[in-house]
Protein backbone atom coordinates (compact mmCIF):
# COMPACT_ATOMS: atom_id res chain seq x y z
CA UNK A 1 0.00 0.00 0.00
CA UNK A 2 1.29 3.55 -0.67
CA UNK A 3 1.19 5.26 2.69
CA UNK A 4 2.02 8.59 1.07
CA UNK A 5 -1.42 8.42 -1.75
CA UNK A 6 1.47 8.76 -4.69
CA UNK A 7 0.36 6.63 -7.79
CA UNK A 8 2.71 4.85 -9.30
CA UNK A 9 2.99 4.89 -13.30
CA UNK A 10 4.17 1.69 -15.08
CA UNK A 11 6.81 2.85 -17.41
CA UNK A 12 7.85 6.39 -15.32
CA UNK A 13 11.52 6.34 -15.13
CA UNK A 14 12.70 6.63 -11.45
CA UNK A 15 14.31 10.04 -11.38
CA UNK A 16 9.86 11.44 -12.51
CA UNK A 17 8.77 9.50 -9.57
CA UNK A 18 11.35 10.50 -7.17
CA UNK A 19 11.04 14.00 -8.50
CA UNK A 20 6.89 13.69 -7.86
CA UNK A 21 7.88 12.20 -4.39
CA UNK A 22 9.75 15.33 -3.42
CA UNK A 23 7.71 17.87 -5.02
CA UNK A 24 4.71 16.57 -2.51
CA UNK A 25 7.61 16.49 0.35
CA UNK A 26 7.75 20.04 -0.17
CA UNK A 27 4.33 21.36 -1.17
CA UNK A 28 5.59 23.63 -4.24
CA UNK A 29 5.25 21.03 -7.05
CA UNK A 30 4.38 22.94 -9.97
CA UNK A 31 1.25 22.12 -11.90
CA UNK A 32 0.94 21.57 -15.36
CA UNK A 33 0.55 24.27 -17.78
CA UNK A 34 -3.12 23.85 -18.81
CA UNK A 35 -3.74 25.14 -15.16
CA UNK A 36 -3.75 28.46 -13.95
CA UNK A 37 -3.84 30.92 -10.62
CA UNK A 38 -5.71 33.98 -11.15
CA UNK A 39 -4.77 37.29 -9.69
CA UNK A 40 -6.37 40.11 -9.72
CA UNK A 41 -5.67 43.88 -7.94
CA UNK A 42 -7.72 46.46 -6.39
CA UNK A 43 -6.73 49.83 -5.10
CA UNK A 44 -9.27 52.51 -2.78
CA UNK A 45 -8.05 55.03 -5.23
CA UNK A 46 -6.72 56.23 -8.89
CA UNK A 47 -4.99 59.16 -7.13
CA UNK A 48 -3.26 59.21 -3.83
CA UNK A 49 -1.14 61.90 -1.98
CA UNK A 50 2.77 61.21 -2.38
CA UNK A 51 3.71 59.20 0.94
CA UNK A 52 -0.04 58.38 1.53
CA UNK A 53 -1.14 54.76 2.85
CA UNK A 54 -2.04 52.71 -0.63
CA UNK A 55 -3.73 49.45 0.51
CA UNK A 56 -4.03 47.32 -2.16
CA UNK A 57 -6.36 44.02 -2.34
CA UNK A 58 -5.18 41.38 -3.73
CA UNK A 59 -7.03 37.90 -4.63
CA UNK A 60 -5.64 34.87 -5.59
CA UNK A 61 -7.53 31.94 -7.14
CA UNK A 62 -6.26 28.30 -7.45
CA UNK A 63 -7.93 26.54 -10.14
CA UNK A 64 -4.06 24.10 -10.74
CA UNK A 65 -6.70 21.34 -8.75
CA UNK A 66 -3.81 21.09 -6.20
CA UNK A 67 -2.54 23.14 -2.88
CA UNK A 68 -0.05 25.62 -4.24
CA UNK A 69 2.11 27.21 -1.49
CA UNK A 70 3.79 30.53 -1.34
CA UNK A 71 7.19 30.61 0.51
CA UNK A 72 10.65 31.99 -0.40
CA UNK A 73 12.04 28.09 -0.97
CA UNK A 74 12.83 26.80 -4.19
CA UNK A 75 9.98 25.69 -6.62
CA UNK A 76 7.59 27.63 -4.51
CA UNK A 77 4.76 30.55 -5.39
CA UNK A 78 6.19 33.93 -5.14
CA UNK A 79 4.10 37.31 -5.01
CA UNK A 80 5.73 40.57 -6.16
CA UNK A 81 4.81 43.81 -7.56
CA UNK A 82 5.55 45.16 -10.97
CA UNK A 83 5.24 48.55 -10.70
CA UNK A 84 6.20 51.22 -13.51
CA UNK A 85 6.49 54.65 -13.69
CA UNK A 86 6.57 56.99 -17.14
CA UNK A 87 7.53 55.14 -20.03
CA UNK A 88 9.00 51.30 -18.69
CA UNK A 89 10.76 52.90 -15.49
CA UNK A 90 10.35 50.50 -12.81
CA UNK A 91 10.24 50.53 -9.28
CA UNK A 92 12.47 48.97 -6.55
CA UNK A 93 11.08 47.02 -3.96
CA UNK A 94 12.18 48.62 -0.41
CA UNK A 95 13.36 45.28 0.66
CA UNK A 96 14.43 41.79 -0.30
CA UNK A 97 12.08 39.83 1.83
CA UNK A 98 9.12 37.96 0.76
CA UNK A 99 5.87 39.68 0.40
CA UNK A 100 4.42 35.74 1.88
CA UNK A 101 5.63 32.64 3.31
CA UNK A 102 4.25 29.90 4.40
CA UNK A 103 0.53 30.91 2.86
CA UNK A 104 -1.59 27.74 1.87
CA UNK A 105 -3.97 28.40 -0.93
CA UNK A 106 -5.76 25.06 -1.23
CA UNK A 107 -7.51 23.80 -4.88
CA UNK A 108 -10.40 26.14 -5.36
CA UNK A 109 -9.66 28.22 -2.64
CA UNK A 110 -10.10 32.10 -3.08
CA UNK A 111 -7.18 34.12 -0.79
CA UNK A 112 -8.11 38.16 -0.20
CA UNK A 113 -4.57 39.70 1.08
CA UNK A 114 -4.03 43.17 1.97
CA UNK A 115 -0.38 44.75 0.93
CA UNK A 116 0.53 48.65 1.65
CA UNK A 117 2.27 49.50 -1.31
CA UNK A 118 4.17 52.50 -0.63
CA UNK A 119 5.63 50.69 2.56
CA UNK A 120 6.95 47.81 0.04
CA UNK A 121 8.27 49.30 -2.91
CA UNK A 122 10.07 53.25 -3.49
CA UNK A 123 7.28 55.37 -4.63
CA UNK A 124 8.76 58.41 -3.83
CA UNK A 125 8.00 60.75 -6.42
CA UNK A 126 4.86 62.00 -7.58
CA UNK A 127 3.73 60.59 -11.16
CA UNK A 128 1.57 57.98 -12.83
CA UNK A 129 2.40 54.63 -11.84
CA UNK A 130 1.03 51.20 -13.54
CA UNK A 131 0.78 48.49 -10.72
CA UNK A 132 0.02 44.71 -11.53
CA UNK A 133 0.40 42.27 -8.82
CA UNK A 134 2.39 38.79 -10.28
CA UNK A 135 2.84 35.08 -9.08
CA UNK A 136 5.75 33.56 -10.14
CA UNK A 137 5.48 29.75 -10.25
CA UNK A 138 5.90 26.68 -11.96
CA UNK A 139 8.38 28.35 -14.79
CA UNK A 140 5.33 30.87 -15.57
CA UNK A 141 4.04 34.62 -14.60
CA UNK A 142 0.61 35.34 -13.51
CA UNK A 143 -0.08 39.04 -13.63
CA UNK A 144 -3.61 41.03 -13.10
CA UNK A 145 -4.95 43.59 -14.75
CA UNK A 146 -3.01 46.60 -14.40
CA UNK A 147 -4.31 49.49 -11.99
CA UNK A 148 -3.56 52.87 -12.50
CA UNK A 149 -2.39 55.20 -9.66
CA UNK A 150 -1.36 58.74 -9.74
CA UNK A 151 0.63 60.40 -7.15
CA UNK A 152 0.44 63.95 -6.37
CA UNK A 153 1.39 66.47 -3.47
CA UNK A 154 -1.61 68.17 -2.15
CA UNK A 155 -2.31 71.36 -0.98
CA UNK A 156 -0.41 73.11 1.48
CA UNK A 157 -2.39 75.08 4.34
CA UNK A 158 0.24 75.39 7.12
CA UNK A 159 3.89 74.34 8.31
CA UNK A 160 5.20 74.08 11.52
CA UNK A 161 8.44 73.63 12.74
CA UNK A 162 9.42 72.81 16.26
CA UNK A 163 11.69 70.33 18.72
CA UNK A 164 12.07 67.50 20.13
CA UNK A 165 11.87 67.84 23.95
CA UNK A 166 14.17 64.49 24.44
CA UNK A 167 16.55 65.15 21.50
CA UNK A 168 17.66 68.30 21.50
CA UNK A 169 19.54 67.46 18.06
CA UNK A 170 16.58 66.59 16.18
CA UNK A 171 13.31 68.74 14.85
CA UNK A 172 10.27 67.93 12.97
CA UNK A 173 8.63 69.82 10.61
CA UNK A 174 4.63 69.19 10.59
CA UNK A 175 2.67 69.60 7.09
CA UNK A 176 -1.00 69.96 6.88
CA UNK A 177 -2.60 69.69 3.21
CA UNK A 178 -5.54 68.69 1.83
CA UNK A 179 -6.42 66.93 -1.52
CA UNK A 180 -9.47 66.28 -3.59
CA UNK A 181 -9.66 62.90 -4.38
CA UNK A 182 -13.08 63.26 -6.49
CA UNK A 183 -15.82 66.22 -7.03
CA UNK A 184 -17.85 65.48 -3.62
CA UNK A 185 -14.58 65.02 -0.85
CA UNK A 186 -11.76 66.66 0.42
CA UNK A 187 -9.54 65.36 3.10
CA UNK A 188 -6.92 66.47 5.45
CA UNK A 189 -3.61 65.37 5.76
CA UNK A 190 -0.70 65.50 8.34
CA UNK A 191 2.85 64.69 7.21
CA UNK A 192 5.39 64.47 9.90
CA UNK A 193 8.85 64.87 8.75
CA UNK A 194 12.31 65.09 9.86
CA UNK A 195 14.14 67.77 7.13
CA UNK A 196 17.70 67.31 8.14
CA UNK A 197 17.53 63.71 8.44
CA UNK A 198 15.40 64.16 5.03
CA UNK A 199 13.15 60.85 7.00
CA UNK A 200 9.12 60.97 6.78
CA UNK A 201 7.83 59.83 10.20
CA UNK A 202 4.44 59.63 8.88
CA UNK A 203 1.15 60.55 6.67
CA UNK A 204 -1.76 60.72 8.53
CA UNK A 205 -5.08 61.32 6.29
CA UNK A 206 -7.60 63.23 9.18
CA UNK A 207 -10.49 63.09 7.26
CA UNK A 208 -12.93 65.32 5.63
CA UNK A 209 -12.46 68.86 5.98
CA UNK A 210 -14.75 71.74 5.22
CA UNK A 211 -12.34 74.86 4.12
CA UNK A 212 -14.90 77.75 5.76
CA UNK A 213 -11.48 78.09 8.48
CA UNK A 214 -7.89 77.62 8.62
CA UNK A 215 -7.11 73.97 10.49
CA UNK A 216 -5.48 75.20 13.64
CA UNK A 217 -1.84 73.36 14.01
CA UNK A 218 0.23 73.74 17.54
CA UNK A 219 3.22 71.71 19.52
CA UNK A 220 2.85 71.01 23.22
CA UNK A 221 5.58 71.02 26.12
CA UNK A 222 6.33 67.52 25.14
CA UNK A 223 6.19 68.09 21.48
CA UNK A 224 3.28 66.69 20.60
CA UNK A 225 1.70 68.29 17.75
CA UNK A 226 -2.32 69.60 18.05
CA UNK A 227 -4.58 69.77 15.13
CA UNK A 228 -8.09 71.30 15.37
CA UNK A 229 -10.10 71.41 11.67
CA UNK A 230 -13.94 71.56 10.54
CA UNK A 231 -15.47 69.07 9.30
CA UNK A 232 -18.88 68.67 7.48
CA UNK A 233 -22.31 69.62 9.30
CA UNK A 234 -19.96 72.09 11.82
CA UNK A 235 -18.34 69.57 13.99
CA UNK A 236 -15.00 69.66 14.72
CA UNK A 237 -12.04 67.29 15.30
CA UNK A 238 -8.96 67.35 17.55
CA UNK A 239 -5.97 65.00 17.07
CA UNK A 240 -2.52 64.86 19.01
CA UNK A 241 0.25 62.92 17.97
CA UNK A 242 4.18 62.49 18.85
CA UNK A 243 6.92 63.70 17.19
CA UNK A 244 7.27 59.83 16.19
CA UNK A 245 3.98 59.67 14.47
CA UNK A 246 2.14 57.58 17.30
CA UNK A 247 -1.50 58.95 17.16
CA UNK A 248 -2.04 60.07 20.83
CA UNK A 249 -6.13 61.57 20.94
CA UNK A 250 -9.01 62.30 19.03
CA UNK A 251 -11.83 64.30 20.27
CA UNK A 252 -15.28 64.88 17.77
CA UNK A 253 -16.54 68.11 19.47
CA UNK A 254 -20.19 68.41 17.75
CA UNK A 255 -20.88 71.53 16.00
CA UNK A 256 -22.77 74.55 17.91
CA UNK A 257 -20.14 74.63 21.34
CA UNK A 258 -19.35 77.90 20.90
CA UNK A 259 -15.78 79.46 19.86
CA UNK A 260 -13.76 75.99 19.54
CA UNK A 261 -10.10 76.76 19.31
CA UNK A 262 -6.65 75.55 20.45
CA UNK A 263 -5.72 77.84 23.33
CA UNK A 264 -2.04 77.41 24.87
CA UNK A 265 -1.95 77.39 28.57
CA UNK A 266 0.83 78.99 30.51
CA UNK A 267 2.61 75.97 31.33
CA UNK A 268 3.05 75.08 27.67
CA UNK A 269 -0.06 72.73 27.28
CA UNK A 270 -2.70 72.64 24.64
CA UNK A 271 -6.36 73.21 25.29
CA UNK A 272 -9.35 73.07 23.63
CA UNK A 273 -11.42 75.99 24.13
CA UNK A 274 -15.36 75.34 23.70
CA UNK A 275 -15.12 71.34 23.90
CA UNK A 276 -17.49 69.54 26.46
CA UNK A 277 -16.50 65.77 25.07
CA UNK A 278 -13.85 63.86 26.10
CA UNK A 279 -11.10 61.87 24.09
CA UNK A 280 -12.55 59.34 21.90
CA UNK A 281 -10.95 55.94 20.68
CA UNK A 282 -12.84 55.86 17.16
CA UNK A 283 -11.20 58.43 14.74
CA UNK A 284 -11.05 59.69 11.03
CA UNK A 285 -7.02 59.37 11.25
CA UNK A 286 -5.71 56.55 9.16
CA UNK A 287 -2.59 55.19 10.04
CA UNK A 288 -0.01 52.13 10.78
CA UNK A 289 -0.75 52.89 14.28
CA UNK A 290 -3.60 52.61 16.85
CA UNK A 291 -5.44 55.13 17.82
CA UNK A 292 -4.66 55.73 21.11
CA UNK A 293 -6.14 58.02 24.44
CA UNK A 294 -4.37 59.11 27.22
CA UNK A 295 -2.23 62.13 28.30
CA UNK A 296 -1.47 64.61 25.92
CA UNK A 297 2.14 65.24 27.21
CA UNK A 298 3.28 61.75 27.85
CA UNK A 299 6.04 61.03 25.12
CA UNK A 300 5.33 57.62 23.14
CA UNK A 301 8.45 56.24 21.04
CA UNK A 302 7.74 54.44 17.53
CA UNK A 303 10.12 53.14 14.84
CA UNK A 304 9.96 56.07 12.06
CA UNK A 305 11.08 56.21 9.21
CA UNK A 306 8.58 54.12 7.07
CA UNK A 307 8.31 55.78 4.51
CA UNK A 308 11.31 56.68 2.84
CA UNK A 309 13.25 59.89 2.12
CA UNK A 310 11.47 62.89 1.12
CA UNK A 311 11.73 63.92 -2.69
CA UNK A 312 14.22 66.82 -3.20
Amino acid sequence: MNMLGLTRWTGLPGNILRAAFLGVLLGCWPFPASAQLAVELQVPSSKALLYESVIATVTFRNHSGQVVLFDPKSGCARVRFDIEMGEGKLVNPLSATPLLSGVELTPGEARVLKFNIPRLYAIQSIGLYKVRAVVDYGGMTYASVPAYLEVARGFELKRLMAGVPDDPRVSRTYVLEYMQKDTSEENLYLRIEDETAKRIYGMFNLGRIVRVRMPDLQVDESGNVHILFQTPGTAYVHLVFTPYGVPLVTENIPGGKGNVALLRMPNGRIAVTGSVTKPARESGAESGSVMESGPVTKVKKATGGLFGKPEN
